[in-house]
C-alpha cells in the first residue's frame, strides 16, 4: 500500500510540474500530425514538443527551458500529436516519465515543425535527428547526407542551403553555416528569409550575433578585413585596473592572446598546462597573454591564479557573464575563447585557436 501511495504521488507531481507552464495550442494555421513509434523509452510517461526558436522560458523550477506547443500520452512506445501551426518552427521532442519512484526527463529528438505527417520512428538512444515525412525535415536529411559523402562541397552545399528563405536556411546559419561560412553571407541568408521567419526571437539573436561577431573575428576570406580589438578594463588579482590596451601596447610585445576563461570550465582547466607551456616559449619572442576570467567567486578565482602559477596577465570583476567584456567578445559562445591580436597593429587575427593550433600559430609567426 505505500508503494502505491508513492507511485501516485510521483504520478501527481509529473502532472503538476508539467501544468507549469501550459501547452500554447495554437488554433489557427495549417494541420500537422506527429506520428512516433519508439523503443527503449523507460517507464511511463508524455511527450512534448517545445519551441526551441520562438518560445524561450525560464521558470524558477528550471524544469522546462522551452514553451510547450503541444504534448501527448505514450502507450508501448506509440504516441500521435496533432495540432495546427502557422509558420514552420524549430522544435525539441522530450519525454517526461516516471519509472519506480524517478521522474525523469529524456531530449528525444529534435526536428522541424510543419504543416504534414512528420514520422519518429527508431530507439530513444539514436541520433538526435530522427523525423521524417514532411518537406524541411526531408530535406534536412538529403543535406546532411551530402555533407558527409562529399565534404569538398561542403563551402557550395550550405552557400545554397542558407539562401533558400525558410526553416532549413535559419537551422543552417546558426549550425554549420557559422562555421565555415564569411558573414557576409550568412547576413544575406537572414535577408533572404521570409517575413515571419524574420520576426522569429531565433532570427533576431542571431543577426545581433553575427553582427557582433564580425566586429571582433578575423575575416573569413581574403575580401574582408581583420576588426580592430575592442579594449578591456578590468581589475586585476591586486585589485588594480588592467587594460588590454597596456599589454597590446607594451614595448617588444608582438602577439597577445586574449583568453576568456573560468576556474569551473572544464576545457579551461585543460587548456592551462598548453598555455603555461607556449607562454613560457614565446614569452621572450614577444608573445603575452591577457586572461579574462568570467567567475563569480574572486576569492576561488585568486586561489586558483596563485597555486596554478600562470605567469601572465590575470583580470576579474566578479561578474561571471554579465562583464562587459565577456558582452563585447563572446556572449552568444561559450569558454574557453581564445582571441590572437597583432600588436603591431591593434588587429584580430585567429579565433579559438588552442592546443597544437596555438603552438604552430604561434611557431609561423614568431
Amino acid at each position: 500500500m505505500k508503494r502505491i501511495v508513492l507511485l501516485f504521488a510521483a504520478f501527481v507531481m509529473l502532472c503538476c510540474t508539467r501544468q507549469e507552464q501550459a501547452p500554447e495550442m495554437v488554433q489557427e494555421g495549417q494541420p500537422y500530425v506527429i506520428e512516433g513509434q519508439l523503443t527503449g523509452l523507460p517507464g511511463i510517461g508524455i511527450m512534448e514538443v517545445h519551441n526551441a526558436w520562438d518560445g524561450w522560458t525560464r521558470l524558477e523550477s528550471g524544469l522546462n527551458r522551452w514553451q510547450i506547443l503541444n504534448k501527448a500520452k505514450v502507450k508501448r512506445g506509440h504516441f500521435r500529436i496533432e495540432g495546427k501551426i502557422q509558420e514552420p518552427t524549430y522544435v525539441y521532442l522530450y519525454y517526461t516519465y516516471i519509472k519506480g519512484l524517478h521522474v525523469g526527463t529524456l531530449q528525444i529528438r529534435d526536428f522541424f515543425l510543419e504543416p504534414g505527417t512528420i514520422t519518429v520512428t527508431g530507439d530513444a538512444e539514436d541520433d538526435m535527428e530522427g523525423a521524417s515525412g514532411t518537406p524541411l525535415n526531408d530535406a534536412r536529411a538529403v543535406l546532411k547526407k551530402q555533407l558527409k559523402e562529399f565534404p569538398d562541397r561542403k563551402v557550395d552545399l550550405l552557400t545554397e542551403a542558407v539562401m533558400r528563405g525558410d526553416a532549413l536556411a535559419l537551422y543552417e546559419i546558426e549550425h554549420d553555416g557559422l562555421n565555415f561560412l564569411p558573414e557576409r553571407q550568412l547576413l544575406k541568408g537572414l535577408d533572404a528569409l521570409s517575413a515571419p521567419l524574420q520576426q522569429m526571437d531565433q532570427a533576431r539573436r542571431l543577426r545581433q550575433d553575427i553582427e557582433q561577431y564580425v566586429k571582433i573575428s578575423p575575416a573569413k576570406d581574403a575580401s574582408g578585413e581583420n576588426p580592430p580589438y575592442i579594449d578591456i578594463n578590468l581589475p586585476d588579482p591586486n585589485g588594480t585596473s588592467l587594460t588590454l590596451k597596456s599589454v597590446v601596447e607594451t614595448p617588444g610585445t608582438r602577439y597577445v592572446l586574449l583568453d576568456f576563461w573560468a576556474t569551473w570550465c572544464g576545457y579551461c582547466v585543460e587548456e592551462i598546462p598548453n598555455l603555461i607551456s607556449v607562454y613560457k616559449e614565446f614569452h621572450p619572442k614577444g608573445f603575452d597573454i591577457y586572461s579574462v576570467s568570467i567567475d563569480s567567486n574572486m576569492n576561488r578565482w585568486r586561489n586558483y591564479v596563485r597555486d596554478s602559477e600562470m605567469p601572465w596577465h590575470h583580470v576579474c570583476d566578479g561578474n561571471a557573464n554579465n562583464t562587459q567584456a565577456w558582452q563585447d567578445y563572446g556572449a552568444h559562445e561559450g569558454i574557453p575563447l581564445t582571441i590572437l591580436i597583432d600588436a603591431s597593429t591593434g588587429r584580430i587575427i585567429a579565433r579559438d585557436i588552442r592546443g597544437d593550433a596555438l603552438r604552430e600559430c604561434l611557431s609561423s609567426l614568431l
